[in-house]
């Protein structure tokens, strides 16, 4: 199709939905959001697939889990085995350690959706007993509780997850508003890391990996090392070290504990080519566009201030090729909005001073104030009534969702918080975005593909991302305000969250970097690039007129064939690979690249992308006998973005271009036609 006629249809189906446009109140005192539940549905949305159960075993996309009586027993992703053996419960008492693992579930409900089941282990006097669930997604609750017949001392409780080392290769951990950070996991027989508690945890691959997550330490026993991973002969143990102290169980101790094996989905076909941006218009037409919540009658609300004008306003960016994606946030909106009034303390997301977490007199300079408010309160029940209103009325394309993450709080008149300690509202926060998916795909049925976007930055919080087809990650590096090191972009950082493998979800990096520092710019490009991801084209904070170029010419590359094979970093065949040479005290060493390729199988092109990431100039050196050998005879490497021949393809074993430092180039590989 081409943009005419998109134009056209976008244009169609805009004036067909405003025709019968009706305005919609909002504020109605006799609230009937609070029994709509809208969103809330046993179907299965597009492109997830209902649960398979047999013997069991529990089968979705990518992954099966086999049941154990508690824990899965194994988790089958991708062809890849999770665990290399069962997950336990590690129970110490009387002087006696009990490893209690596998069993068989009692399945108590087997939907398409959800399955359901219970069961129990023993240890000496103490026995544990659970309820847990696993939806088509592939996240799984599980509720336990620890208790005993008479006052028994306990002097250890915990969890351990031995998951076999070659998918356990990096790890990602966060709170919240707290610690974070992205590492390899240990490689070497004994190698341990030890942390305080934190709640969510993730350890994977370059395709697939495992969050283990909690959303409270009410019942944990503080220390540093309330988790822990160990590097054993054929194992990296993943240990919850819950109770690490003895303690008198003379009443029923609960927990809850979430699993959750990723992706929940695949990317789409040819996902390099959607590009979203914060500004796009006929520069990059067809990208997903955000409109800023300054349009809106309050902060973060679903109705516009002046219905007409945001009309005029979707109609003037669908002209331009534009899909729009309006701004929101799962956390909160204005404390003007009667509805939020009305239900002020009941609503609102609390410090432990019982004030809210925040209050904004303005936000980006706009006019409306907000407040922070939880996912965990009956809130999302008015936003999801609200947002289907919002889209009955207007044409838009997808939603975009900032402070996406379950941020924490203490308020207990929804249940969060306990002696000072603040609640993390994960499953929540994931129900807040399966109910916004679904609504999006129940009111866009057509082949539009309308999108759910997610600014994530520090937070990779899966359970919410399966439920998201773009995240944007990188807000954190803020360049200019705090002089963060290039050095904190890790080779770890990108491998877990700049390609989406592991995610189901588009990467777009955004940028918090000025304009004013080109170098930084290139430098973003360079990072981003080799990856499929882009760095958010949004002029003001990037030098657009130094993207674009290269945008235009990697979306026309993907386009052009649905054959199109990607090849990550990681995955680069010999014949593809190149080596920088950079010079360091008159000496000639070896630079730091990153490279990323696109290939056509039907007529062997390739879109290669090299990366210098050095902090010197170099030179590209390219192995052209085996890219002859490949592709055909003859050869040319060109520069993608002018066609400039290089001329030397076919002269030697290996072919140099020049490189600068903390810049990227994109070079396109073909067969001659006389070689065809």
């Amino acid at each position: 199709m081409n943009q005419v006629q998109l134009v056209l249809i976008l244009g169609f189906l805009w004036a067909t939905s405003t025709q019968g446009a009706q305005s919609y109140d909002l504020d109605d005192p006799a609230e009937p959001w609070s029994t709509a539940r809208v969103g809330q549905t046993t179907e299965v949305p597009f492109p997830f697939q209902p649960l398979a159960t047999d013997a069991g075993q529990v089968s979705m996309w990518g992954r099966t889990y086999e049941l154990g009586s508690i824990l899965p027993a194994q988790i089958h992703n991708q062809q890849a085995e999770m665990f290399g053996q069962d997950p336990r419960f590690v129970i110490t008492t009387g002087g006696k350690r009990y490893e209690l693992q596998a069993g068989k579930a009692t399945v108590t409900l087997d939907r398409p959706d959800r399955v359901e089941w219970k069961g129990e282990f023993s240890a000496g006097d103490i026995c544990l007993n659970a309820t847990a669930w696993l939806e088509y997604d592939g996240v799984m609750r599980i509720d336990f509780t620890v208790s005993a017949e008479v006052p028994t001392e306990v002097d250890f409780l915990g969890l351990e997850f031995p998951l076999v080392p070659e998918v356990a290769r990096f790890i990602h951990y966060h709170t919240a508003w707290g610690r974070h950070d992205n590492l390899a996991a240990p490689k070497e027989v004994g190698d341990v890391l030890e942390f305080p508690w934190q709640s969510t945890w993730w350890l994977g691959d370059h395709d697939r990996g495992l969050t283990v997550f909690t959303e409270n330490n009410f019942d944990w026993s503080d220390g540093p090392a309330a988790v822990r991973l160990e590097r054993r002969d054929d194992t990296t143990v993943l240990q919850l070290n819950i109770w690490t102290e003895p303690r008198q169980l003379d009443s029923p101790v609960k927990f809850s504990l979430g699993l959750h094996a990723t992706p929940s989905k695949p990317l789409p076909a040819r996902w390099q080519g959607r590009y979203a941006a914060f500004s796009g218009g006929e520069h990059l037409p067809g990208s997903y566009a955000s409109v800023w919540h300054k349009n809106q009658k309050f902060y973060s609300y679903p109705q516009p201030a002046d219905p007409s004008a945001y009309r005029e306003l979707i109609a003037k960016k669908h002209n331009q090729g534009e899909r729009v994606c309006p701004y929101f946030t799962p956390t909160g909106t204005s404390p003007d909005a009667p509805a939020v009034s009305r239900h002020y303390d009941d609503w609102i997301r609390t410090q432990k001073s019982g004030d809210p977490l925040w209050v904004a007199d303005s936000v980006d300079g706009g006019s409306s104030r907000s407040v922070c408010l939880c996912t965990a309160s009956t809130y999302p029940d008015f936003m999801t009534w609200g947002m289907k209103q919002f889209l009955e009325n207007y044409e838009v394309d997808g939603l975009y969702f900032d402070n996406a993450c379950p941020y924490p709080c203490t308020n207990h008149r929804h249940g969060c918080g306990r002696d000072g300690k603040a609640s993390y509202p994960i499953f929540a926060n994931r129900a807040f975005f399966k109910r916004m998916y679904t609504l999006l795909r129940q009111q866009r049925t057509g082949s539009r593909e309308p999108v759910v976007w997610q600014h994530n930055s520090r937070y990779m919080v899966s359970p919410a991302l399966s439920f998201v087809d773009i995240y944007s990650d990188g807000e954190q590096f803020r360049f200019d305000k705090h002089s963060q090191p290039l050095a904190d972009i890790t080779p770890e950082f990108r491998a877990i969250t700049f390609t989406g493998m592991q995610w189901g979800a588009q990467p777009c990096f955004l940028p918090a970097m000025s304009s004013a520092k080109p170098w930084l710019i290139q430098w973003g490009m360079a990072a981003t690039m080799p990856y499929g991801n882009i760095m958010i084209p949004a002029p003001g904070w990037t030098d657009l007129t130094a993207q674009l170029g290269l945008l235009k010419t990697r979306r026309k590359f993907v386009r052009s064939s649905d054959q199109i094979r990607f090849y990550r970093p990681h995955e680069i065949p010999e014949w593809l690979k190149v080596r920088i040479e950079i010079e360091r005290e008159g000496k000639r060493v070896t630079g730091e690249s990153v490279t990323g390729a696109y290939v056509r199988p039907e007529d062997n092109h390739v879109l290669l992308v090299v990366s210098n990431l050095s902090d010197q100039p170099g030179a590209l050196r390219l192995h052209t006998a085996a890219l002859r050998q490949q592709l055909g005879k003859r050869i040319e490497v060109a520069d993608a973005l002018t066609g400039a021949p290089s001329a030397r393809a076919n002269a030697d074993a290996y072919m140099k271009l020049s490189i600068p430092a903390h810049t990227c180039r994109m070079l396109h590989i073909y067969p001659l036609a006389q070689d065809k």
